[in-house]
């Protein structure tokens, strides 16, 4: 019996105000998903995260969702 998961994964960030990563400036945040899969998030994680790295600011998560 196999057991399908009902996760949803989400790349969300952006570009902070602040070295507090509390709010994101109007126009510089993301949201990209549904990710079916923890892998694929992490893979599209780790490409925003690397195309951004010389910007001290902007920082990526991965949230679930279900």
């Amino acid at each position: 019996m196999s057991t399908m998961s009902n996760l949803k994964y989400w790349v969300v960030g952006g570009e902070y105000e602040s070295m507090d990563f509390q709010n994101v400036i109007k126009g510089k945040e993301i949201a990209s998903g549904p990710f079916f899969s923890k892998e694929e998030a992490l893979r599209v994680w780790r490409e925003l995260s690397e195309v951004n790295r010389p910007c001290a600011l902007t920082k990526y998560s991965i949230a679930t969702q279900g």
